[in-house]
């Protein structure tokens, strides 16, 4: 198939044989893209951050606070309270026009050929995205990061069940939600861990759309290499629904650039696997 790539300045689709090489235009070969110019059974999430890894290998597994610098070593003392009171105040943010573009290519694209969706927040290059579609090739895959520059830097798969869209990824997840969409499975892999104390509130579990996952429902699963993001996601995840275990655990293949140079820097992995109790 031809790709369409459309940007939020304007609903006609691009013939990106035609387009002028530009951020934010791309042929995917394969997947479509919904950007803009500015770089911000199938039951069964990668931004790239800028955090600083040490270069020494983490020879004792135990040893987590090799992973990065940071002097938060155990959970947020505020979590459940800060948990808690998203969920009883609302998280609302006006959607960014690139954001409901993306949204609306989305959901055209799922009224033409409703399948079951999987949603992969903050996909980055998008590489973990074509290795869900090829593993769950009657879904709809769709990859959903903020930076136009990390997603034109996707190699393309032969495929034509996903999408690599150009939005920020908590009001894309209210987008779906007020649209009662709702997802089988949500990847959400290596995150930005925001390891400063202070930035707590821009974790996944701990931003004030971290609720709003439970309205999209389905399977849920998140990797990080920092065993005190790992451990709060797990304490914060029961609190909106989401029932699951936590566990360290050796990839058969890596979904991400970031988890293979993890392995190779022998960090220890970490893996949450829930489901959404409704």
């Amino acid at each position: 198939m031809t790709p369409q790539i459309v940007t939020p300045r304007s609903n006609e689709p691009i013939n990106p044989c035609s387009a002028k090489s530009k951020v934010g235009l791309l042929d995917p070969k394969g997947a479509e893209v919904f950007s803009h110019d500015s770089c911000q059974g199938i039951k069964q999430g990668i931004r790239r951050y800028d955090v600083k890894v040490t270069a020494h290998p983490q020879t004792n597994p135990r040893d987590y606070k090799m992973v990065l610098k940071t002097h938060q070593l155990i959970p947020h003392p505020d979590l459940t309270t800060i948990v808690q009171q998203h969920q009883q105040h609302p998280w609302q943010k006006p959607c960014p026009a690139h954001t409901r573009t993306a949204f609306e290519a989305l959901r055209e694209r799922y009224e033409d050929d409703p399948r079951p969706l999987i949603l992969d927040s903050f996909c980055g290059t998008g590489m973990s995205t074509a290795k869900l579609a090829a593993r769950f090739p009657d879904a709809l895959v769709v990859g959903v990061d903020q930076s136009a520059h990390r997603l034109t830097k996707h190699r393309a798969a032969t495929l034509d069940n996903y999408l690599l869209l150009q939005a920020e990824a908590e009001t894309f997840w209210y987008c779906l939600a007020e649209a009662g969409l709702t997802v089988a499975a949500h990847w959400i892999l290596y995150p930005n861990p925001w390891p400063k104390a202070s930035q707590f509130k821009r974790r996944v579990h701990g931003h004030g759309a971290f609720p709003v996952l439970a309205r999209l429902g389905g399977e849920v699963e998140l990797r990080t290499n920092w065993n005190v993001f790992a451990e709060e996601f797990a304490q914060a995840a029961p609190l909106i629904g989401l029932n699951g275990t936590l566990e360290t655990f050796t990839p058969d293949e890596h979904m991400t650039l970031f988890e293979r140079k993890y392995r190779e820097r022998g960090h220890a992995l970490w893996r949450f696997r829930g489901k959404f109790c409704n």
